[in-house]
Formats: C-alpha cells, structure tokens, sequence
C-alpha cells in the first residue's frame, strides 16, 4: 500500500510539473499591436509590413493604421517596412503596444 501511494506522490508531482512547464512555455508568446504613423504628416499609414525578424510571421495594418500580431516572444524585433518609407526594426522586449512612425523615403523607385 505503501508503495503505491509512494509512486502516486510521483506521479502527481510530475504531472504538476509539467503543467508548469507548459504554463511558462505558452506565457512566454503574447500579441502586439499598434498603431503605424507617417513622421511628416502625423498620419495613420495603411498596408505597411510588421514582419517578426528571422521567421515568416507577419501581418499588415488596416486602412486606420492599426495592426496585430500574435505568437510573438519578448525577445523577437519587429520589423515595420512600406513602399516609400524607410523601414524601421523595434525591439520587443516586455511590450505588448508598440506604436512607431516610419520617416519618408528618400529613395527613388525605378520601374
């Protein structure tokens, strides 16, 4: 009898750990969101890229300049590009808003 409650206590402390485990993995990834702005005219820029650095991952912002991106870690860089605009890359670090206004382009695009 012994035994068996011995080899429960086990099996339930293992059970808790995982739980735990699987806890901490999931809560490492959270959403971002935010608004995209023009630095000239203050304003809200539609279709611009946030792409997570290094992974497919990405999305675009809707006509009010508003995007969400999901599954991103703490330790991801987002990386907001647009034709005619330079592209910035922002680290995430504990953020979940992140707001950023992207400077014109000084460029020439040759078709």
């Amino acid at each position: 009898m012994k035994v068996i409650v011995s080899k429960c206590k086990i099996f339930f402390t293992l059970l808790f750990c995982l739980f735990i485990i699987a806890s901490a993995a999931n809560a490492q990834t959270k959403t971002i969101s935010g608004t995209v702005r023009s630095v000239t005219d203050n304003q809200l820029l539609a279709a611009v890229t946030i792409q997570v650095k290094g992974t497919s991952n990405s999305t675009a912002t809707d006509a009010q300049g508003r995007y969400l991106l999901k599954n991103v870690s703490p330790s991801d860089s987002l990386i907001f590009s647009s034709v005619g605009f330079g592209s910035e890359t922002v680290s995430v670090a504990c953020r979940s808003l992140v707001n950023i206004s992207l400077q014109v382009s000084d460029r020439t695009i040759v078709v």
